[in-house]
């Protein structure tokens, strides 16, 4: 015989809902507040988007599965993993990569010196005595050395027990050995850094407004304001006055720029041959300067050009792992920038 229940304002556990359903009794719940069993279980915590998609999480059985991510790669980051990649491996692979640094400094003597024969004579004497089966005598030329290898040990330890170490010359600390060469370790773009400086903002900090836009309009990424360090009273500069901006891209919105650079606005550009060859600072990192004439071509700034009344300068900088600039130079040419010897560079201006 069913039985008809009418539970009002009560939570009903588990447990004795399933006993009732169970004796085969029919239950009408009105207004019952029954705390879903997958609450009681400890949720992880939620994968933060950077970049990647994220699995489909496991305690959402009824979400579609949407997370905003990429959808597609960009022409030149393709053209990286693609082409690029491999070439630079053949490139610069090296068989007979160096283990240990090389000694470049020409005074090191090549003539061994007074212990070097000393030790040389010894070993010689021990080896001449052993093979005429004198091993008496083997034995205290041997022993001999090594009393006066543990003299020479104990005496400069004595002397070097109270001596500081000598600080370094320099304040850059010496580089590690580079590594060899494999698919790991190739050369990448890792950032680009834009930075302009406005003199006109030192006079009136709206002018700044200007550069400010540009950056953000072609480069999709909002910039930061830069502000200026110490006084100067000729440019009648004061310390904490805004004067220029900067910004840094990575990942996909570094690629975009890459490609708007190389394909639309330089070779639009006039007057304009390339990168000096002897640009970097010796550790990968390639600058170059652009005139403010460059800021219009592009296509951003060139369809509402009217709204932005004055134009600036800004430079560069190329940021990549590569130990050298060497490797940097080719990196960046691969992807279509041009390099040009210093030289031959001033005198096709003239």
């Amino acid at each position: 015989m069913a039985l008809s229940i009418s539970i009002t304002r009560k939570t009903i556990s588990r447990f004795n809902f399933a006993y009732l359903l169970s004796h085969n009794t029919s239950i009408i719940i009105n207004q019952v507040n029954i705390a879903p069993f997958h609450y009681k279980k400890r949720k992880p915590p939620i994968p933060e988007i950077s970049g990647y998609t994220p699995k489909r999480p496991s305690y959402l059985p009824d979400d579609p599965g949407f997370f905003a991510g990429r959808t597609s790669i960009n022409r030149f980051e393709e053209h990286f993993l693609n082409t690029l990649a491999d070439d630079l491996m053949i490139l610069l692979y090296r068989h007979d990569y160096p283990v240990e640094p090389r000694i470049l400094n020409d005074t090191v003597p090549l003539e061994p010196t007074e212990e070097e024969n000393k030790e040389h004579q010894e070993n010689k004497e021990v080896l001449l005595n052993i093979f005429a089966g004198r091993k008496e005598a083997a034995e205290e030329v041997a022993i001999a050395a090594a009393h006066r290898k543990k003299r020479d040990i104990i005496i400069n330890q004595q002397r070097h027990i109270n001596r500081k170490p000598k600080p370094l010359r320099t304040k850059d600390l010496p580089r590690p050995l580079p590594k060899p060469m494999i698919n790991k370790n190739l050369p990448q773009l890792q950032e680009i850094d834009l930075h302009c400086m406005m003199s006109d903002a030192v006079q009136n900090k709206q002018h700044l407004m200007s550069g400010l836009i540009a950056f953000q309009v072609i480069t999709s990424e909002r910039p930061t304001v830069v502000y200026a360090k110490n006084n100067v009273s000729n440019w009648k500069l004061r310390e904490g006055i805004p004067i220029g901006c900067k910004i840094a891209l990575k990942g996909p919105a570094m690629y975009t720029f890459l490609d708007k650079l190389i394909e639309i606005v330089l070779p639009r550009l006039k007057e304009w041959y390339g990168i000096p060859d002897s640009s970097g600072d010796t550790r990968g990192n390639i600058a170059m300067g652009l005139p403010h004439r460059a800021l219009p071509l592009f296509p951003e700034i060139e369809a509402n050009i009217d709204m932005y009344p004055m134009m600036t300068g800004f430079d560069i900088i190329f940021k990549t792992s590569a130990p050298k600039n060497q490797e940097a130079r080719l990196l960046l040419s691969g992807f279509g920038l041009p390099f040009y010897p210093k030289k031959e560079g001033m005198k096709n201006k003239k």
